[in-house]
């Protein structure tokens, strides 16, 4: 049977506010709806005509929905009576029209036979009006599967005064699917609930312990986040962990998530790293080192290689190729993932029950993802982690899941090393790949028929890469006969996809192609791409008839200016 969690989504709203997509105010009508009526909330005041329907859905045994009409008219004097009551927690739908001829805006809810549901009509303008829940949804209906949430944000850090007054904001609860997991079953509900006064209070039904993400934010901005592990018969609240700005979530008895969460999130050691880190954003931008004295140590330690000791490259030059200086923000992260990743990886080998192996390695594979992609120690931890998941699961996962993932991130790691280290006066890696018409093509041939070689990684998506073309057109017809050669290499997906862009550009130069090939669920990096280092495109090299980089990563404009000093002599 599927595991299901309820997914619910909170929105914080004042009375009036300013919506983020217009200057139209926005109208906040609150109501309830108990076992006996729908009412608007005393002192509030409306210029609307609404147009209630409030529907029971059970299901029958073959859980088909059959729907029971409990009210279905206009609010006179801001009050619907229901025709009939619930005698039971029931599922219902609440739709509500500005007028009758109007679109409905509906809402799922748990209606209880002695408490009230609490929701609130968002009105911008005609078109764009919702219906939200405010403070509280309650929708388990089975005590032994039962788990419950509460939280508040009014303490958090960070958090400013009265914010809920003027940023919407909503929360969410979101099932995680497992890693192992190739499904396409997962279930997301996302109705809206409105914190009152910054608290909010959910339950729900599971079946067995699941990994969440609850998330606090306004709408398409940024937020903040907390991951915990819900099981049936717990009940768990939100709160602030220390003076960090971040979230945590407590477990009201031994659970799941004290055990595998709680006991090194709330260590204090922990949180003092995470509130060092809150405090270096403001501390001096947070740099840890001095830019001059990294500089320097940059251009020191830059080697030439021997092949291209006739590349100029002056200490100006080389200090155009120094990496951001790692700031106390970016050091404290890094010691934040070590000292989490180790904490949860000694739960990995402790344990002999293979199905909590998988929620451990699962629980630290989904932390893992708020570290940055091109973060080597987040990569070096994920390597980690499945190696140690090798002793807990049987060789088909082994050969079907773990082998191939430290394969691929093992490439990218080296592909991000690569985009650090291959620099100008460095050999450039050969390339061997075929051309539209299937023929294959080395750089080292076409280098040794040219004075220099523009080196270009693209693909049909990429519009920076299209709008290059028409000036590299321009070049290419000027510079072609004194040596100058144009080599494109397409990262599409497919050679169909790469071919039909080429073809429609009109490309005069070679263009090659390094599709995508194996198993599409995995990084699956083109194997130009690593060994270039190309992270992002358009990637461009300058490469001389010796096979050694000139430059790399340069403007349309600077490529010029190089091309009419080096060839203004050729003939």
């Amino acid at each position: 049977m599927k595991r299901l969690v309820v997914t619910i989504g909170l929105t914080v709203a004042a009375l009036i506010l300013t919506s983020c997509q217009s200057t139209t105010v926005v109208e906040l009508t609150r109501f309830t709806l108990s076992n006996e009526a729908v009412r608007i909330a005393q002192d509030t005041e409306t210029k609307h005509t609404f147009w209630v329907t409030v529907s029971a859905v059970p299901t029958d045994e073959n859980n088909r929905a059959a729907n029971l009409v409990l009210a279905d008219g206009p609010l006179v004097d801001g009050e619907l009576l229901l025709s009939q009551r619930v005698a039971e927690p029931t599922r219902v739908l609440i739709s509500i029209k500005l007028g009758i001829k109007e679109t409905e805006r509906r809402l799922f809810a748990v209606l209880k036979p002695n408490a009230e549901i609490n929701f609130v009509l968002n009105y911008h303008n005609p078109k764009y009006y919702s219906i939200d829940l405010i403070g509280a949804d309650h929708r388990s209906l089975d005590p032994d599967r039962k788990f419950s949430l509460t939280g508040d944000i009014s303490g958090l850090a960070g958090v400013e005064p009265n914010l809920q007054e003027r940023i919407p904001l909503y929360v969410s609860v979101i099932e995680r699917q497992s890693i192992f997991d190739d499904s396409d079953e997962a279930f997301f509900f996302l109705p809206s609930l409105l914190l009152d006064d910054g608290k909010f209070s959910i339950d729900g039904d599971i079946d067995e312990p699941i990994i969440v993400t609850i998330s606090i934010r306004g709408r398409n901005s940024p937020g903040i986040s907390a991951h915990a592990i819900l099981e049936p018969g717990v009940n768990f609240s939100v709160v602030p962990l220390g003076n960090s700005g971040k979230l945590a979530v407590q477990a009201d008895r031994d659970s799941v998530q004290s055990r595998l969460m709680s006991s090194w999130q709330l260590d204090p050691a922990f949180v003092s790293l995470l509130e060092q880190r809150m405090d270096s954003r403001t501390s001096e931008g947070g740099v840890s080192a001095d830019r001059e004295e990294h500089v320097n140590d940059f251009v020191s330690s830059y080697q030439i290689a021997d092949e291209c000791d006739h590349v100029n490259m002056t200490n100006e030059n080389k200090s155009e190729f120094v990496g951001p200086i790692p700031s106390a923000y970016q050091t404290l992260g890094n010691e934040i993932v070590t000292k989490r990743s180790t904490s949860i990886r000694k739960m990995l080998r402790d344990t002999q029950d293979s199905e909590l192996a998988r929620m451990i390695f699962n629980l630290n594979w989904i932390l893992l993802d708020e570290g940055t992609a091109r973060n080597v120690s987040v990569l070096d931890e994920r390597i980690t982690t499945l190696l140690e998941l090798v002793q807990k699961v049987d060789q088909e996962i082994v050969d079907q899941f773990i082998t191939p993932r430290v394969d691929e991130i093992k490439r990218f790691r080296e592909q991000i090393l690569n985009s650090r280290t291959l620099l100008p006066g460095h050999l450039a890696p050969e390339i061997s790949l075929n051309n539209i018409a299937g023929d294959k093509v080395s750089l080292s041939k076409v280098l040794e028929e040219n004075e220099l070689v523009l080196v270009d990684f693209w693909a049909s998506w990429c519009g920076p890469c299209i709008e290059s073309f028409p000036a590299l057109k321009k070049m290419y017809s000027k510079f072609k006969d004194r040596g100058f050669e144009i080599l494109t290499i397409s990262l599409d997906d497919t050679v169909k996809i790469w071919t039909e862009a080429s073809e429609s550009h009109n490309l005069p130069w070679i263009d090659l192609g390094d599709p995508k090939t194996g198993d599409k669920k995995i990084w699956n990096i083109r194997p130009s791409q690593m060994d270039y280092g190309v992270l992002s495109i358009p990637s461009t090299f300058l490469i001389d008839n010796k096979g050694c980089i000139l430059d790399k990563h340069f403007s349309d404009v600077e490529l010029k200016e190089m091309l009419s000093s080096r060839l203004a002599g050729v003939n």
